[in-house]
Order: C-alpha cells, then sequence, then structure tokens
C-alpha cells in the first residue's frame, strides 16, 4: 500500500516528490514505489456564502439578519476545482493505505488539509507531516518520524472556529452596514480594533497642543549637566522661572558631589520570530510587512535557506543546539569572518535564547544548514537574510558589558546631573558594528570644584505622538493578540486596499472613511480587548483547554448583539466620494470608486445596477518615461494616457505600429465588465476583507 503525501503548494510538493523518490509525473500528482505525492494550491474549500444558503440572502436587507446558518457548510472554489478532484480521484485508489498531511505545520495549513479531507469523505488513518524548513535533511528527518494525525485534531478545531467566527462576525456585520448606510462597507474581528488604533493615534494628533518648556544646561569643560529639581523633572513650564535660577546660580562654584560608576551587561537581542523580523525590516529598509513576509517565503520556499517564517517564537529548544554548527558552517562566504572565529573558539549559542516552554509549534527563524551561494539571492532576499543571520551569529556572542558613569553636581545647593557610557567589551555589538550610545564623559572626582563654566536656558515645546508605521502598528498588533504572525500583513494591506488607511511613506494615516467606519460601528468591535479574548481562547482550543463548543456560543451570541446594535445605531454616515454628477439610469448621485488599477463611476443607490470604468492601468508603455498608462474614453475615442508625462495618444496609432490590436481592446474591455459585474456584488469584494 502507498502513502498519499498531502503538500499546500506544488513548489513543497516538488521538494517531497524528490527526497521520496517519486518520480512519475501524474495528473496533479508525482508517484513512487511508495509514496504518491498531490498538492492542494492553498485553499482548495472554503464556506459558503450567504447566498447559498437561499435566494432571500441575495438581497442584502435588514430582515434577512443576522445569517447564522444550523451549522457552515462548506464548498469547493471554483478556480482551483480541477486540482480537488485530482486529489479526490487518487484518494479512492485501492493501493492507498494512508494520507499523509504535509501543508504548511500551523493554523491555517492545518484548516487547508482537513476541509479537503472533510469533502473526499476520507475516512482511512492519516499522518501528520511536522518541519521547519525545506532542507533535504529536514524532510528526511520530518517524513522518518511522522506524527498521529489525532494529535493535531485541537489544533484543527482552533483553525475551523478561527475561520467560522471571522464568517459569521465579518459578513453579518458587514452586511449590517452596509445596509444601514447604503455603502459598501465592511468590518471584523481583527481589522476593525486594528482601525481603531489608528484612528484615535490620528485624534491624539490632530487634538495635540504644543507646550513651551525651557531646559537649564550647564556648560562645563567636556561635558554638559541638566538641571534636575527635588522631583526629578528636568522641565520649566514658566521661562521666568528659569531665567531668576539661571541669575542665582551664576557666578557660584560648582561642586561634584557624586561620581557613580556601575558595570553594565547587554546580552544579545533574542532570535528573530516573523513579527520581529517585520518591525526591523521596516525601521531599516521601509520595507511594507507584506514584502518582508513575500521575501522571507521565497527564502524558505524557493531557495530553502531559512527556517519556517510564520512563526511567534524567539527561542530555540535544548535538542537544537547541536545543530548549530552545521548551521554556522553552511553560512555564504560573506560570513566567513565571524563564522571562522565562532568555530575557532569552540563559541556556542547562548543560553539565553534556548528554552523549550517557549516554543510552541515553531522554533524562532535561523539560517538552515543548506549551502547558499554568493550572489543567489535578490536584493531584497539579501536583505531579509542577512538580518537573520547576523542575528543569528550575534547570539554567539558574550554580552556586550559597558561602564555606566553618572555624576552629580551641585551649584549653590540645586542639582544639575550629566552620564556617560565607556565601552569595556563588544561582545556580541562586534557583529553589526553598534555605536557605544551614550556620551563618554571625561575622568572626573568627587570633590572636583568648577569655577569656569557657563549655565544656559534652551528652548522646546511638548510633542504630538508619532503616527503609526508599520513597525510600531506590528507592535501594538502583537501587544493586544490582534490576529497571528502570518496574518497581520494581510491585514494592513487589506485596510489599504478598502481605503480605510493610507500609506504615505513610511506613516500609516486613516482615511476621512475609516474615521467614520471606526465611529458607526459598535464599541465593542473595535476595542482590541475583545479580539485579544478571542485570539487566547483559540489559543487555548489548540492546547486543549477550552472547548471549541464554548467558543462559538460566544462567539454567537455576540453577533446577534453587534447586528442589533449596528442596525438600531442613531450614527451619521457620510459618502466621501460623492460626486455632483447624475446616474444616467436612475438620476441619483454617481459615486467615485477607484479599485486598484481601476477608477469608476458607479451609481449611489446600491439597488441601481449602473457603473461605467473611466480610466483603468494598462500594460502599455510610455515612449519618454516607460511608466505604465492609463487608457481611457474620450470623445476623441480611446486613449493612452500617461499621469507623469500627461502625453495623450489615441490607442488607433498603437494599433499601426502593431503593438494594440483592437482586439487587444475588446479582451480589456470583457475583463474589466467580468470584474465589475463581480464588484457590484458586494459580497463578492467583502469576502476576502473579514477577517
Amino acid at each position: 500500500m502507498k502513502s498519499l503525501v498531502l503538500a499546500e503548494k506544488p513548489s513543497a510538493a516538488r521538494e517531497f516528490a524528490s527526497i521520496l523518490g517519486c518520480k512519475n509525473k501524474g495528473k496533479g500528482f508525482f508517484e513512487g514505489p511508495s509514496h504518491i505525492v498531490t498538492w492542494a494550491l492553498g485553499h482548495l474549500v472554503t464556506l459558503k456564502t450567504p447566498e447559498d444558503y437561499g435566494d432571500k440572502y441575495k438581497i442584502w436587507s435588514a430582515e434577512t439578519l443576522p445569517i447564522i446558518p444550523v451549522k457552515l457548510e462548506t464548498k469547493l472554489i471554483n478556480d482551483s476545482k480541477k486540482q480537488f478532484y485530482n486529489i479526490k480521484e487518487l484518494a479512492v485508489r485501492s493501493d492507498i493505505g494512508e494520507l499523509i498531511i504535509a501543508t504548511d505545520a500551523g493554523r491555517e495549513g492545518e484548516l487547508v488539509a482537513r476541509l479537503i479531507m472533510e469533502h473526499i469523505h476520507w475516512k482511512k488513518p492519516f499522518k501528520r507531516l511536522w518541519i521547519s524548513s525545506l532542507t533535504a535533511k529536514a524532510i528526511k528527518e520530518g517524513f522518518n518520524n511522522l506524527k498521529p494525525g489525532k494529535e493535531y485534531d485541537n489544533l484543527y478545531r482552533a483553525a475551523k472556529s478561527r475561520s467560522e467566527a471571522d464568517w459569521l462576525i465579518g459578513f453579518n456585520v458587514s452586511r449590517s452596514l452596509t445596509v444601514k448606510y447604503n455603502d459598501q462597507l465592511s468590518a471584523g474581528r481583527v481589522q476593525t480594533p486594528t482601525l481603531s488604533m489608528m484612528v484615535k493615534r490620528e485624534h491624539e494628533i490632530n487634538n495635540f497642543k504644543p507646550v513651551p518648556f525651557w531646559i537649564l544646561e550647564g556648560k562645563f569643560p567636556g561635558f554638559t549637566a541638566q538641571y534636575v529639581d527635588k522631583n526629578n523633572n528636568t522641565r520649566f513650564f514658566n521661562k521666568d522661572s528659569a531665567e531668576e535660577l539661571k541669575g542665582r546660580l551664576m557666578n557660584k562654584p560648582a561642586f561634584i558631589k557624586t561620581v557613580t560608576k556601575k558595570e553594565k551587561r547587554e546580552e544579545p537581542p533574542l532570535l528573530y520570530d516573523l513579527t520581529e523580523l517585520q518591525r526591523e525590516a521596516n525601521k531599516r529598509y521601509g520595507f511594507t510587512a507584506q514584502k518582508t513576509l513575500k521575501t522571507i517565503q521565497s527564502l524558505y520556499e524557493f531557495h530553502k535557506a531559512v527556517t519556517y517564517p510564520r512563526t511567534d517564537s524567539r527561542y530555540i529548544t535544548d535538542d537544537m543546539v547541536a545543530s548549530m554548527d552545521m548551521r554556522l558552517r553552511a553560512l555564504p562566504p560573506d560570513y566567513k569572518n565571524y563564522r571562522g572565529e565562532i568555530i575557532k573558539n569552540n563559541f556556542s549559542i547562548n543560553s539565553h535564547c534556548v528554552n523549550n516552554s517557549k516554543v510552541t509549534d515553531h522554533h524562532a527563524l535561523l539560517p538552515t544548514e543548506e549551502h547558499i551561494s554568493s550572489g543567489v539571492l535578490s536584493s531584497d532576499e539579501g536583505k531579509i537574510y542577512n538580518l537573520i543571520v547576523k542575528r543569528f551569529l550575534e547570539n554567539f556572542y558574550s554580552p556586550s558589558v559597558y561602564e555606566q558613569v553618572k555624576v552629580s553636581i551641585e551649584i549653590d545647593g540645586e542639582r544639575f546631573t550629566a552620564s556617560g557610557k565607556t565601552l569595556l567589551h563588544e561582545g556580541w555589538k562586534k557583529i553589526e558594528r553598534n555605536p557605544e550610545g551614550g556620551d563618554k564623559l571625561p575622568p572626573l572626582q568627587e570633590g572636583q570644584k568648577f569655577e569656569k563654566f557657563t549655565l544656559e536656558i534652551k528652548s522646546s515645546h511638548t510633542q504630538p505622538p508619532s503616527r503609526y508605521t508599520e513597525a510600531t502598528l506590528l507592535t501594538e498588533m502583537e501587544k493586544y493578540n490582534l490576529g497571528t504572525p502570518s496574518t497581520r500583513a494581510d491585514i494592513i494591506e487589506k485596510l489599504i486596499n478598502i481605503n480605510y488607511v493610507e500609506r504615505k511613506e513610511k506613516s500609516l494615516i486613516p482615511t476621512h472613511k475609516g474615521k467614520q467606519i471606526v465611529d458607526i460601528v459598535v464599541t465593542d468591535l473595535r476595542s482590541p480587548e475583545l479580539t485579544s479574548k478571542w485570539e487566547k481562547e483559540l489559543e487555548e482550543i489548540t492546547r486543549g483547554k477550552k472547548q471549541r463548543e464554548d467558543f462559538m456560543k460566544d462567539i454567537l451570541l455576540n453577533t446577534k448583539r453587534l447586528v442589533e446594535e449596528t442596525l438600531s445605531s442613531d450614527k451619521n454616515y457620510k459618502h466621501d466620494n460623492l460626486l455632483n454628477i447624475s446616474c444616467p439610469e436612475c438620476g441619483k448621485k454617481l459615486l467615485s470608486v477607484k479599485k486598484k488599477d481601476t477608477l469608476m463611476h458607479v451609481c449611489s443607490d446600491r439597488n441601481c445596477r449602473y457603473r461605467k470604468v473611466v480610466t483603468k492601468l494598462t500594460e502599455q508603455r510610455c515612449a519618454t518615461c516607460h511608466k505604465k498608462m492609463e487608457i481611457k474614453e474620450t470623445k476623441g475615442g480611446m486613449m493612452f494616457i500617461c499621469r507623469i508625462c500627461n502625453v495623450h495618444q489615441k490607442v488607433s496609432e498603437f494599433q499601426d505600429k502593431g503593438r494594440v490590436t483592437s482586439r487587444d481592446i475588446s479582451r480589456l474591455n470583457r475583463e474589466n465588465d467580468e470584474k465589475f459585474r463581480k464588484a457590484d456584488n458586494p459580497f463578492a469584494v467583502l469576502k476576502d476583507l473579514i477577517k
């Protein structure tokens, strides 16, 4: 009998097939002497839409809310049905004795496999492959140590609960908002509290009133000290008080009252998990969380250079310590100096990052034992790989040691303080060549007297809080347990795509529409505390400490309450994209709607089907700046327009040159019509946005 191996993607399937000796390629699978390897394409099965439960749900109305089916049912995803039937055909073969789940080792990967198993009515035994890298060594070890599939039943229960909770709350609240305010609006269990944090910060910034303050500094030979009052405050909020004190202390001698020296050790930072890596890449390179995730996914899947990326742990287990030498020796030549020093001196990985109790599904991000040649990585891949390797190397070095010096100076009974750092031992900071930080003070002694010094008043203002960057937003999302490391990037991108948030350079700024959504959404849903509670309960389901049924009862009660409160709200909402153009079919005002690369005009009455494409970004390049051009219908016919150079050229001119044909334009229009037909159904747009 053969084992049927179910991978999550074709790329992983090819790796498994290579290791398992499956050389014969079939329709959606690889076959060998003892294994058949097939694959999903991400999710092949999904929850049914409200419309699937009856025609009455095709019309969005308050009367049909809340939508709570007796049982949430699943269906095949149309675009990937072919591969599902390939898997089903393999599953019923008489020579298949067991299934090996080899999808991504995490909550979502478990859901991918279990839903497929339910739809093919799998009744035979099944096992679980659980690996943290796609190297040949890891795959071989994984298949030699397969786990009983039942050990991951709780993980599946948590994944199913998360999916159903997002469906119930997301669809019901989104429909309630859309019906109530006659606009295509969406809300969700994670996206709404995340948006709420940004709106709250923007409110704090807009309402901030700067307050002037002054500080008094003493300029001494070789260093500067700052005045500190009896309550350890350094600021004067009354300039006259600062001037009065300065006048009183002028021409008075200064004495060093105390010199305190302390030796301090600074441990290397813990290894990266996904969220910490996304923060660091955003700070250093301006990478979005999505870009970092996409890049590290390539390092994991294609190059096999790093371990499983979607981890929430910054630790390794003690049984992994033995593998560190192989990982070091596999590093590219760029790191040979550090690698050589570590191996020569027999350095071991720092014990502070070894903690079995803090590793759940996956350990921290590490380079693998796979040899990576210089030059094979793209620029972005190189940056992310470099961060992971350097953090890995830092944890082989000793703590950084520095001497911290604090000086207290007295002038006529008033206190001034200064501090400085002196690096004694570089330790792990050798890897990044970090600056020492702080000012280095000259040699000073207690009782030392200063006759010559100057006093200076400096003015400043209190500063508003900073806008969120992706780095700081990820920190807040992690703090409140909003989403998981693997979903947070998607949440940020969704908020941008539905025009609730704008990305300006590194800052994330809520739009007028985003602010309105937070204002009209029920208070509990915009509070991170409720979502944080649910996320903790999902984790408890995974650990077997909470029953899935109890969690879902709470979700159902909250769904009903959220719908009721939304529909009965007296809050107002105003379209911020309303045009002073009447709909040619019903006479009501049109809305300007931008969806990815397309701008269109849509009737503000949801029951009216009118919509018109205004412009669409195409693959046609401008001859001057080589940027993509928009296509637009004008009085003079179809035109290509470059917004950079303001070049206008008729489509017919390109046709004459053989660059664009009328068939191309017809196809483009058909694609537009299909996209806008789907977009006209609010559910089709919302289904990917409610998480």
